[in-house]
């Protein structure tokens, strides 16, 4: 099968529309958006002001960072789109930078926020700072 000149410069047009529809896609979402639906799978809707998640989100990112640009775009475009199962039957370094990732916001949420004390009522939650313990992977029962 031939491909006139037409035809190819269509198909190149046509492909170049499409990746940089998915580059500006990907481009919308960060840290915050990620954080947010991450956040809302876990534990539920919530609500919180935006200088408080923006401190929040700062204290995740100066303690633990975050995967590079193009990695939290895409994962924040799987967690809004639902398609986050997609990442946990994929490779094993994705599946485990989330999970990490995972542990460490659902941590600092709940240890840096009143989220325990609010829970279930409709109140803006407030970001409370660092506190003595964020490690994902503390037990806080008796030994």
């Amino acid at each position: 099968m031939r491909l006139s000149r037409r035809q190819t410069i269509a198909g190149l047009v046509g492909g170049a529309v499409v990746a940089g529809t998915g580059a500006v896609t990907l481009a919308a979402f960060d840290e915050s958006d990620l954080l947010r639906a991450m956040l809302h799978r876990l534990v539920g809707p919530f609500r919180m002001k935006d200088e408080d998640f923006a401190a929040f989100r700062a204290g995740i990112e100066r303690r633990h960072g975050f995967p590079g640009t193009a990695k939290t775009s895409l994962y924040a475009l799987a967690e809004a789109a639902g398609a986050r199962p997609l990442i946990d039957r994929g490779p094993a370094g994705p599946r485990r930078e989330m999970a990490d990732l995972e542990r460490v916001v659902l941590a600092e949420f709940v240890t840096h926020t009143d989220y325990l004390k609010q829970a279930g009522r409709d109140v803006d939650l407030t970001y409370l700072g660092r506190g003595p313990c964020s490690s994902p992977y503390a037990k806080f029962g008796m030994a």
